[in-house]
């Protein structure tokens, strides 16, 4: 580049710490210039001046170079094809730079800086098939960054509610609202939405509002650099990170501005306190925490932070259930007492005792979602509340574990579940009565029944037939008509009467002589079912399992006749089933 090409060279690389290093390589090449947001005006005065006459510069540039500054003379640009690009990063609960490939939109941007001023030349440091494979364009930032920062702004205009503002793209409402939810706690915006004070110094950090926030409660400069650019793979316990060269220099630059502030340095775990509030956990055991805002966390049993009490986690992988702590720092209860103690609540709540087996009523303090401390207390709390508790019991233990169940009633459930699935069009519909529809309904339907019940044994008292016949009122539907479209017994021939089972039917077992004259298969549910009909031998034992007995009597009976006289010759097997007198005995009296 320096024999073939005359004026200023412009390469971009993807952030600060790129350029610096490569301004080390270029060491002992004059007029070396670096180009970043970071740098105060006059360090970017100096990149973008003119050249003097007869000397060539070499400037090196983020992205800032593309679009937002002006920089005269350049006819070489030079294109490493990265960009860094801010993403809302779940772990940290901010955003986070990711250096990602550059986009074709971006990239044409980049070539145009070279010929401005006179024909220039680019060189693209990827190849065309590359460049063919890279997204033509960028989403627009605000689709995918963390909206703190930018709602605090808005605050600082006098707004914050997301139709307040001429956006070009408008971000999405739930991260809006995400936003808006955690300045309110980290009190930078009050109950109504408005600025306080403490918001308009966190505005004045350039900083995300949770290490703003940190910094000026507590000065840890040095610990918002370590989160600001991400502690080593492998290192837990924040007090074990030490600070790279650019942290140091980001904590330099905060530190300044903590100094304005008065802050004083305390705790880590104290400190992370101010910027993660929703993120202290409360020890369950075997290295399980319940978080302040409500979800689980995991850290290894070998690691030493998991025999903490409380965690202030300042870094996690959130891949779905609990998530794992990748950073973190242990806190005492008296630091959390004391830093939040407007927030911290107390309460008498009922509960499900597992091992017990029993409801019970406890005294709780808690901050957030958090328990910080409970015990038992005699206090007596509401019968709703005991219900509730009761209802969460059943639903952990399992509706079918109810110890009030009988075959009868388990009867009575499946005829109401049958109609339900037999008549979907019915109307109005059938209850969903299965184990799976009464634990939904448990509140609908079974509170009147439970009355003072506090131990699972109370629940042997349970009339679950009675709320089987809430379920049927509640629905539209009685007894009466129950037992018209799924009667509990159906009546043969022979004079008896039969169960029809609807658990796994309908069908009833019946011996084959009590139904001779049994011109048709009986059916249910206005005759859309058939009940199947299991035949027995004289011996109680299936010979023929058949749901058209007309057919059967035709078909299947002379072979069945054959082998039953065989077995049992004394029985009757009349020739003519249709026409032949049902029996319950051996044979036909008279």
């Amino acid at each position: 580049l320096s024999e073939t090409d005359e004026g200023d060279i412009l390469c971009f690389l993807p952030g600060e710490g790129e350029i610096k290093r490569c301004a080390e390589e270029l060491n002992g090449v004059p007029d070396v210039f670096p180009l970043y947001g970071a740098l105060s005006k006059e360090e970017q005065d100096c990149a973008v001046s003119p050249p003097l006459p007869g000397r060539r510069r070499i400037i090196l540039a983020t992205s800032i170079a593309e679009t937002s500054l002006t920089i005269p003379g350049i006819t070489v640009v030079v294109d490493c094809g990265l960009m860094r690009v801010s993403r809302f990063s779940p772990s940290s609960g901010m955003s986070r730079l990711e250096t990602l490939p550059l986009t074709q939109d971006r990239a044409e941007q980049r070539r145009g800086r070279a010929g401005r001023v006179r024909p220039g030349v680019c060189w693209r440091l990827w190849t065309e098939r590359e460049n063919a494979s890279r997204p033509p364009a960028m989403k627009p930032e605000i689709l995918e960054a963390d909206l703190a920062s930018t709602v605090l702004s808005a605050a600082l205009w006098g707004t914050v509610r997301i139709d307040g503002l001429p956006w070009l793209t408008p971000p999405p409402e739930s991260a809006w609202a995400n936003a808006v939810s955690l300045l309110r706690m980290l009190g930078a915006l009050d109950d109504d939405g408005r600025i306080t004070d403490a918001g308009r110094r966190m505005a004045r950090f350039a900083a995300h509002p949770r290490l703003a926030n940190m910094m000026i409660m507590s000065g840890a400069a040095d610990l918002a650099a370590i989160i600001e650019e991400g502690a080593p793979h492998g290192i837990t316990d924040v007090r074990d990170v030490r600070l790279t060269s650019r942290m140091k220099e980001l904590a330099r630059r905060w530190r300044r501005m903590c100094a304005d502030e008065g802050s004083v340095p305390i705790d880590p775990g104290e400190a992370l306190a101010y910027a993660f509030p929703d993120r202290i956990g409360r020890n369950r055991g075997n290295g399980t925490f319940q978080l302040s805002g409500g979800r689980g966390a995991f850290l290894d049993r070998t690691e030493a932070l998991s025999r903490e009490e409380f965690l202030v986690c300042c870094d996690l992988d959130d891949r779905g259930g609990d998530a794992r702590i990748r950073l973190a720092a242990a806190i005492s209860r008296g630091a959390i007492e004391e830093i939040f103690a407007d927030r911290i609540r107390e309460c008498e709540t009922c509960s499900w005792d597992r091992r017990r087996e029993t409801v019970k009523t406890v005294r709780q303090r808690t901050f957030g979602k958090m328990v910080l401390e409970e015990h038992d207390c005699q206090h007596v709390v509401s019968e709703e509340a005991m219900q509730s508790a009761l209802f969460d019991g059943i639903r952990r233990k399992g509706v079918a574990n109810l110890p009030c169940w009988t075959k009868g009633t388990r009867r009575l459930q499946a005829r109401i579940d049958f109609l339900r699935r037999a008549m979907p069009d019915a109307e109005p519909p059938w209850p969903d009565v299965s184990d799976d529809g009464l634990a939904a309904r448990l509140e609908d339907w079974f509170r009147g029944f439970v009355s003072g019940m506090t131990r699972w044994a109370h629940l042997e008292r349970l009339d679950i037939a009675a709320v089987l016949d809430v379920a049927l009122s509640d629905s539209g539907h009685d007894r009466r008509e129950l037992d018209r479209l799924a009667p509990s017994k159906m009546d043969v021939p022979s004079g008896s009467e039969i169960t029809i089972q609807y658990e796994e039917g309908p069908f009833c077992e019946v011996r084959l002589q009590e139904c001779f004259g049994m011109l048709s298969t009986p059916k249910v549910a206005n005759g859309r079912v058939p009940v199947v009909m299991r035949l027995l031998s004289p011996a109680q034992r299936p010979v023929q399992v058949t749901k058209d007995l007309a057919s059967f009597w035709k078909e299947g009976y002379p072979l069945v006749r054959k082998d039953m006289r065989g077995r049992y010759p004394k029985h009757y097997w009349p020739e003519d089933p249709f026409t032949a007198v049902a029996t319950r005995r051996v044979r036909p009296v008279g």
